[in-house]
């Protein structure tokens, strides 16, 4: 059968409904409550597309292909349609994206995969600065961990600097093992916080990374201000060998070789949103560091170590051919209340620098889908507003009466 999709002119088989003709062309239409194999229930109506001559939007899972259909999936109204049925089921939703500790941090580390791994890897990835972080970080993780209604908030800064620490003075950090190599050369221009976190994501990608113009005699110099009060220079000497241990060079002038990619600061721009401190042209990357002085050390640190993660990001796309596309706008949501049953459950325990101990204190607010779920994806894709609809909830208590089968209500689209 002949049809036509955004003005494509296709065919389909027999009995294929829209959903699945405009996948078989590449066309992707969201859908929640869809999966192959099963009979469609309409629940979610996500999937809607305008077919021409109906009066209403059609659920695409269920509508079959007719010969002539013209179908639309991208316009205004569909996205309009779409936007409004995640809404409507964000309204009575009982979930949280992710754990407040990880929304609260500039860097957005991984911390309950930190406790539930009970290592330092997990702060390697996404620290950079781990030690260091431990020692001046504000600790906005803490001030928003959900444990401190119970009793006290996890000792989430104090656990990665104790391990990393640890493994930095017996000489055996557990740094994460590079890519492997793709032959690309990157030169990153200066040696701030921001500079050297690009270049250890980067390392990790598996490029060749060489920081440039470093004239002072540390790198990250900045960091060596601060008062040792405050910061353990012998911990941060160690802690900057190790990400060079990776393969990262350091020459005080530009050489000769040719790189595929150039990064540096350009302070005319780790604006704060580290999502948007980037600009491409040509290979050459531009960011801000946010790290300027001793004293904004403690507060913009993570947030630094972000900026470098992203312009790696977005390097590393330029270098493997990739569109680079304006990061998605970050979804994080939480309905009210969606704490009280792990609060309920605790039992009161103190705080404890041990992290196989805070491991066990740890209440995992975070979502178990939370790097997967379709409903935080097609939220963010299309900027549903969770709070526009507004009116009680159905309860949260799960449903473990079944043998097999735990429902939670709300989760369960």
């Amino acid at each position: 059968m002949h049809f036509t999709l955004n003005h494509r002119h296709l065919t389909a088989q027999p009995g294929e409904t829209v959903l699945q003709a405009a996948r078989a062309a590449g066309v992707d239409i969201p859908t929640l409550c869809y999966e192959d194999g099963l009979e469609p229930g309409v629940s979610c109506y996500v999937c809607v597309s305008h077919i021409e001559g109906q009066e209403n939007l059609q659920p695409s899972c269920v509508m079959p292909i007719s010969e002539g259909m013209v179908i639309t999936t991208d316009s205004a109204e569909v996205h309009a349609a779409r936007r409004n049925a995640l809404e409507l089921l964000l309204s009575d939703h009982a979930g949280r994206c992710a754990a407040p500790c990880v929304m609260a941090c500039p860097a957005h580390w991984d911390i309950s995969g930190h406790f539930r791994e009970a290592d330092e890897t997990t702060a390697w990835r996404d620290l950079v600065f781990p030690a260091t972080l431990g020692q001046i970080c504000p600790g906005f993780c803490q001030n928003a961990c959900v444990r401190k209604k119970i009793d006290e908030p996890l000792s989430i800064r104090e656990s990665h600097r104790v391990l990393v620490a640890k493994s930095l003075t017996s000489g055996t950090p557990a740094l994460p093992t590079p890519a492997a190599d793709t032959g690309k050369r990157v030169a990153i221009f200066g040696s701030t916080p921001a500079a050297l976190s690009a270049a250890f994501h980067l390392r990790l990608l598996g490029h060749a990374v060489t920081l440039i113009g470093e004239s002072s005699p540390h790198l990250c110099e900045t960091l060596w201000q601060v008062p040792d009060a405050q910061l353990d220079k012998v911990l941060l000497g160690k802690e900057i060998a190790a990400l060079l241990s990776l393969g990262i060079a350091v020459e005080p002038t530009a050489s000769a070789q040719v790189f595929d990619a150039t990064l540096t600061n350009n302070s005319e721009h780790r604006r704060t949103d580290p999502s948007d401190l980037t600009d491409q042209s040509d290979g050459v990357f531009y960011f801000r560091e946010l790290v300027t002085s001793p004293t904004d050390v403690g507060r913009n640190l993570a947030r630094s170590v972000a900026v470098g993660r992203r312009a790696a990001a977005e390097a590393d796309a330029f270098l493997r051919g990739e569109n680079l596309l304006p990061p998605l706008r970050e979804f994080f949501f939480a309905s009210p209340g969606c704490d009280d049953l792990n609060i309920a459950a605790a039992e009161k325990t103190p705080a404890s620098t041990d992290t196989q101990a805070e491991a066990a204190r740890c209440l995992s607010c975070n979502c178990t889908k939370e790097f997967t779920c379709r409903l935080r994806r097609f939220s963010a894709e299309y900027s549903a507003n969770p709070r526009r609809f507004q009116g009680e909830r159905r309860a949260l208590a799960p449903d473990a009466t079944h043998p097999e089968v735990i429902y939670e209500p709300g989760k369960c689209i």
